[in-house]
């Protein structure tokens, strides 16, 4: 067998040769495409993305090739940068493209997941460590994994929207199919909104809408555009759209449309109704 070229490594490429080389074809094959996560992964994701994981896992641990990490949502595996660089040497070209393709499949449903519970106003666990994962698998496959990049722009609505996040979404949404759109665009709208871009913010509420119709989506995007109307200086068309926005599952759309219906009510001097 062809050895990797160890590069700046050296001795210690040689050793996890070593070690490499005492795993049977099954161990050396989960290892390899392990390098496929980013920023660690759960027992769930290598069962869905790997096969089946606590085994292999287990060995992978007692050779410590892998390590683990407690967290919030449960235990946390990961490699650390050399060894997943060293185990991304030894997946093939066909091995990759379909490890790859699953890992996106896998963390594109975790993120419709995730955002489902939003919209309920349910807590979620185990977004944040998952980052670097959402971010890959977009990257990827944005044909696949366009929910990866609404739970991102979810998660920095608390943080700076990254330069990344704000292209990302501009790819998504050209690649996106209509139902998919809204979502993103919406998105897209709160992000730009926040930056000081309101303009495009309203462009993007006002398509969010009309793709929305009459559909389960109609709430979220008319919120969305009574939130831009608001920093356009609009009170009464804040109103407007709320009055539009129809009934909503989440108690947490239900008071942000009441906040802005309290706070457009001020504008227009309606104390007793505000």
């Amino acid at each position: 067998r062809r050895r990797r070229d160890p590069g700046p490594h050296g001795s210690l490429w040689a050793a996890l040769e070593t070690s490499w080389d005492r795993l049977d074809a099954a161990h050396q094959r989960a290892f390899a495409q392990l390098s496929a996560f980013r920023g660690g992964f759960t027992l769930a994701a290598v069962e869905a993305v790997v096969g089946p994981g606590i085994d292999v896992l287990e060995t992978l641990c007692a050779t410590s090739m892998v390590h683990t990490t407690p967290g919030s949502a449960g235990l946390r595996f990961g490699l650390y940068e050399t060894l997943r660089a060293f185990a991304e040497q030894h997946l093939t070209p066909e091995d990759r493209a379909a490890t790859e393709l699953r890992h996106a499949g896998w963390y594109a449903a975790q993120a419709d997941a995730w955002l489902a519970n939003v919209d309920l106003g349910e807590p979620l666990d185990g977004l944040e460590p998952e980052r670097e994962n959402l971010r890959a698998a977009f990257d990827r496959a944005p044909d696949v994994a366009a929910a990866c990049v609404s739970a991102l722009a979810w998660l920095d609505r608390t943080h700076g929207p990254s330069r990344w996040l704000i292209e990302a979404l501009d790819r998504a949404i050209s690649a996106a199919s209509v139902g998919r759109q809204i979502r993103l665009r919406i998105d897209r709208a709160v992000i730009r909104m926040r930056i000081g871009r309101i303009a495009d913010a309203w462009t993007d509420a006002l398509e969010a809408c009309a793709l929305a119709g009459d559909g389960p989506d109609r709430a979220r995007a008319e919120v969305t555009r009574a939130q831009v109307a608001y920093h356009r200086g609009e009170p009464a068309e804040v109103l407007a759209a709320l009055d539009r926005m129809g009934p909503s599952l989440s108690w947490r759309m239900e008071a942000k449309a009441n906040q802005m219906r309290g706070l457009a009510l001020l504008e227009l001097g309606r104390l007793q109704e505000a």
